[in-house]
């Protein structure tokens, strides 16, 4: 029974081909041609050589030593006259030209003595030694056999071998042909693009998708699916905005398709820093910034579209931590004087404008003074951070405490009447006034 390999990649000239050939499978006739002019102008060789001797017997003159490998020559010779990347093998490899020798990566000398199973990939050796047996044994065709051959970078070229047995110089040798075998470029495979470019597109840090011209997704590097929380499996043939979707970092609405603006007008669509990339897969969500760019043929026409994903989390992280030390205070997590007078300046407008009233308090606690004087700094400071405490948990959500300096507090009660807002003013008295603070053995009571 043949190895796994080699029943999935042994084919005979009448298989069917998932790769475009640039032959037929059979030595064409170019090849044919070369193989007999090489064969002919070494045999000529030959015969100019033994007419030479003949006529210096008859002249009494010494004789010439028979050309060294004269047969090793004529197999060389013959091997450079082949454009296609061939080599002759005996027991091992006994000449290789220049397309070959391309191929692997290694000049054609290095590759004389190698056995062919050196060359292939390790899961084809047993395929390798089974088309130099099938090519010895003879045949009306020339064996056709695939494998997968690495060059000295990792790079793997996958290859036709078409072995023929020949007679030269009283042995019987192989003559191995061999051509690139290149993906086929029909519907199957109209969306993956070639290996190596694949390998540079997964190389990538940033997200790449691109669609076709309907917005269905043909591709997607692993770095989009490491962001988006899909397999490339699943997402193909799905439309993309049934698998991606972008919400405004701020207000959570919704942001129109990406991929359909590129395809209606034609131009390049960026989202910005503000988007926020939902997988509907996963449910997750991910800080991004995302360009769609079309796609055009030669001719112009948008045939698709390509989605860049460069994921901003880390760095959207870093700024909101920036503005939120710069708009609250370090000791108690309130909002600081400057983000307060911003807020209140942003209330007046809307007040003057009619359209909604706001409500401002001032506080200014009683007896803080002799807590830092008894007790310290330390003691005091930890006295400000439960008052400012005790007053979030007074007001509403929707309102703003800032501490303004040393003691001091200020509220903003957005849009709320005045009758709500002298009960919220009442409740913070009063929560103050009922505050009891202990420090070691000292107890403090504080007024505002």
């Amino acid at each position: 029974m043949l190895p796994k390999a080699a029943q999935c990649n042994e084919i005979d000239g009448s298989a069917d081909r998932v790769f475009d050939k640039g032959m037929t499978g059979l030595m064409t006739v170019q090849t044919i041609a070369a193989l007999v002019l090489a064969m002919v102008a070494a045999a000529l060789a030959i015969l100019v050589w033994r007419q030479r001797r003949a006529l210096l017997r008859l002249r009494g003159e010494a004789l010439p030593a028979q050309p060294h490998g004269s047969g090793e020559d004529a197999a060389r010779t013959m091997m450079a006259a082949l454009r296609e990347p061939a080599l002759l093998y005996g027991e091992r490899i006994e000449a290789a030209n220049e397309p070959f020798a391309a191929l692997v990566g290694v000049p054609a000398s290095a590759l004389e003595g190698k056995t062919l199973a050196d060359l292939v990939s390790s899961e084809y050796a047993a395929l390798a030694a089974l088309a130099i047996e099938r090519a010895l044994a003879g045949g009306s065709k020339p064996t056709l056999t695939e494998v997968e051959l690495a060059d000295g970078h990792g790079q793997v070229t996958r290859l036709e071998l078409s072995g023929s047995a020949i007679e030269s110089a009283g042995r019987r040798r192989i003559l191995f042909t061999a051509e690139e075998m290149l993906p086929h470029n029909d519907g199957e495979a109209a969306g993956t693009p070639p290996a190596r470019f694949q390998l540079a597109l997964d190389s990538l840090g940033e997200g790449i998708v691109t669609t076709d011209a309907h917005g269905v997704i043909d591709y997607l590097n692993q770095s989009a699916e490491a962001l988006t929380g899909m397999r490339r499996e699943e997402a193909i043939g799905r439309g993309f905005g049934a698998m991606i979707g972008f919400v405004d970092e701020h207000d959570r609405r919704a942001i129109a398709d990406p991929v359909q603006q590129c395809l209606s007008t034609g131009n390049r669509v960026n989202l910005g820093r503000r988007s926020i990339l939902v997988s509907r897969a996963t449910g997750n969500e991910l800080g991004v910034e995302a360009t769609a760019s079309p796609v055009r043929e030669p001719t112009g026409d948008v045939t698709g579209v390509a989605v860049m994903l460069h994921d901003v989390s880390e760095l959207r992280g870093l700024t909101q931590q920036m503005s939120y030390q710069a708009s609250h205070d370090a000791l108690t997590g309130l909002v600081n004087r400057r983000e307060f007078e911003r807020r209140l300046g942003e209330a007046l407008e809307i007040a003057r404008g009619g359209r909604q009233g706001h409500v401002m308090c001032y506080l200014d606690l009683d007896r803080f003074k002799a807590v830092n004087d008894t007790s310290g700094h330390l003691a005091g400071d930890n006295m400000l951070r439960e008052v400012a405490a005790l007053i979030r948990e007074a007001v509403r959500d929707s309102d703003t405490v800032s501490r303004l300096g040393g003691d001091e507090f200020g509220i903003l009660l957005v849009g709320c009447p005045l009758d709500k807002a002298r009960q919220i003013a009442d409740d913070v008295w009063r929560a103050i006034a009922e505050y009891r603070f202990v420090w070691k053995d000292r107890i403090f009571s504080v007024g505002v």
